[in-house]
Order: structure tokens, then C-alpha cells, then sequence
């Protein structure tokens, strides 16, 4: 996602056009665009919370600035979120999970929320996988994956199921691996 923080799907725009209370941040990584998060915080005031898989080595900074850290799974602690205003997901570029996450944000975000995701033409119509969580004791959804590649269902097919409910376009961009912009309706 950090390719499309000031380019391509300019997330850095969106998020000063929508002035969100809170962004969360699904699946960040080393933190690079998390970085990119904590200096815009301080033109626009708004909360980050990051549920990503792993830790990383300045997290103390990050909460000292009124922002919170989870070690989590994305869809799974996204369900215990409400009034979350802007969501990015990177995490791992397949049906199951992106499925998972936009079904948890349906009732965790509000209306007119913004979701940006990252990777949607690479992995429209395959499945990216890692071999495991990081530093979560829960299991990795292999069984689903699979499944997903014998249906070749990949990213494309969750944002167009989620089209069919409660999301529509908002922003596309094919370059650096595709990423999407869906808004709440």
C-alpha cells in the first residue's frame, strides 16, 4: 500500500478529502506506510489502529502518539471495531481473507467509510498465502485457500461479492499491482 500513499489511488489525498476520526491499518508489514500514517496525523488529527500479524521495533512510539497496536488476524479483530472511518488492507492477497475482512468491516465501519486495497489486479484471480501467522496462535486458513484456487476465486471476486452489498466503487488504479478504493453506502 505504500506505493499508493501519495500516487497512484493517493490514499494520502483521500484521507485529508474524508477527514476520518479513525484509520485502521490491516496488515502493515515492517510499517513503512504506517510511517507515512504518523505524518499525516499531525496535519489531520485522527487515531490508527494497526492489526497486523507481527510487531515491530518502534511500536512505543506509535502508541505514544494515542494510537494502538494490535497482534492480531485482520478479520478476526476486526470484528471487535466499530466507528472505524478508513480501513487499508495488505494483508494476504487472497479470496478467504479479503472475503473475511470485508464482511467484518460491513458492521465495523460507518456509513461512507472508505476501504483501500492494495494488490487487486496481481491477485484477482489467484491467491496469495503465507505459511503461517507470524505471532498469532491461530490457525492459517490453508484448507480455504485451496479452495478458493480450485474455484479460482481470488481478490476480484471478494470486492465483487462485497459490490452486491453494502460497498460500491469509489477509486482504481492498475498501477503498482492494482488497488481499489470502496466507499460504505
Amino acid at each position: 500500500m505504500q506505493q499508493h500513499f501519495d500516487k497512484y489511488l493517493n490514499v494520502r489525498q483521500l484521507i485529508i478529502d474524508r477527514k476520518p476520526k479513525l484509520v485502521v491499518e490491516c496488515g502493515a508489514g515492517t510499517g513503512e506506510n504506517t510511517a507515512n500514517l504518523m505524518r499525516l496525523q499531525k496535519e489531520i488529527p485522527f487515531k490508527i489502529i494497526v492489526i497486523n500479524d507481527g510487531d515491530i521495533n518502534w511500536r512505543k512510539d506509535f502508541e505514544n502518539l494515542g494510537n494502538q497496536w494490535i497482534v492480531g488476524i485482520s478479520y478476526l479483530e476486526l470484528q471487535k471495531l466499530t466507528g472505524i472511518d478508513f480501513c487499508l488492507i495488505d494483508t494476504d492477497h487472497n479470496y478467504p481473507t479479503l472475503k473475511w475482512e470485508l464482511q467484518a468491516l460491513e458492521w465495523a465501519m460507518q456509513k461512507g467509510g472508505v476501504v483501500c486495497i492494495h494488490d487487486t489486479v496481481t491477485y484477482a484471480k489467484n491467491n496469495g498465502r503465507q505459511p503461517s501467522y507470524l505471532a498469532c496462535k491461530v490457525a492459517y486458513p490453508h484448507k480455504e485457500i485451496e479452495e478458493a484456487d480450485k474455484l479460482g476465486l481470488g481478490m476480484k471476486d471478494a470486492i465483487d461479492e462485497a459490490l452486491q452489498n453494502d460497498w460500491r466503487w469509489l477509486a482504481f488504479t492498475e498501477e503498482s499491482h492494482g488497488a481499489v478504493a470502496l466507499i460504505k453506502t
